[in-house]
C-alpha cells in the first residue's frame, strides 16, 4: 500500500525540479551540487529510514513544511510591488511541461500559478509525511483511495486526449465535399 503513495510524491518532487531546470538555466555548479547531495544524501537517508522510518518521515515533513514556507515568501514577495521578484518574474509564462502536468490554461499560466501549484503539492508532501511518520509499521495506507481516484482521473484525461486526436485525424482524412 504506502508504496504508491512514495512513488507518486517522488514523481512530484520530480516534476518541481524538471518545472524549475526548464524555467531557469542551472549552471554546472548548481548541477553539480544536486548530484553531490544526491549522492551522499540517499544512502544516509536510505540507512535512516531502514532502522526509523518514522524518524525519516518526520524529517521529510518538517523540510516539506520549510518548503511551503519559502513558497509562501516567494509568493509574497512575487506579489508585492518593490519587490526584485515582482519585477523579474510577475510576468513570466509556466514552462510547457508544468501546463501539461498541471493541466494550466497554456496561454495564460504564469510562473506565479506554477508557484502556487508546488505550494499546494509541498503542503501535501508535508502532511503525508507528519501522517506516516504517526503510523505503525504495517498499518494501511490512508491515502489509497486518492490513489485511486487520481489514477481514474488520469486515465479519463487520456482518454479524452486521445479521442480529440482521434476526432480531429479523422476529420482531416476524410474525403473533401462530403
Amino acid at each position: 500500500g504506502a508504496i504508491f503513495t512514495f512513488l507518486e510524491e517522488a514523481e512530484n518532487e520530480r516534476m518541481h525540479l524538471l518545472v524549475c531546470l526548464k524555467m531557469f538555466r542551472a549552471g554546472i555548479l548548481t548541477k553539480s551540487m544536486v548530484i553531490v547531495a544526491q549522492l551522499t544524501m540517499t544512502p544516509v537517508l536510505m540507512l535512516a529510514y531502514a532502522f526509523r522510518p518514522q524518524l525519516l518521515h518526520r524529517f521529510v515533513g518538517y523540510l516539506e513544511e520549510t518548503a511551503v514556507h519559502t513558497y509562501s515568501n516567494i509568493l509574497t514577495h512575487l506579489e508585492t510591488e518593490g519587490t526584485h521578484l515582482h519585477r523579474e518574474w510577475r510576468h513570466l509564462q509556466a514552462p510547457d511541461i508544468a501546463k501539461v502536468y498541471w493541466n494550466l490554461d497554456p496561454k495564460k499560466a504564469t510562473w506565479r500559478d506554477c508557484l502556487e501549484h508546488m505550494l499546494a503539492d509541498e503542503a501535501h508532501h508535508r502532511d503525508v509525511n507528519h501522517t506516516f511518520a504517526e503510523l505503525p509499521r504495517n498499518a494501511p495506507n490512508p491515502f489509497i483511495h486518492e490513489h485511486m481516484h487520481n489514477f481514474d482521473a488520469a486515465v479519463r484525461r487520456k482518454y479524452h486526449i486521445r479521442m480529440r486526436e482521434s476526432s480531429r485525424e479523422h476529420e482531416s482524412n476524410a474525403p473533401l465535399g462530403k
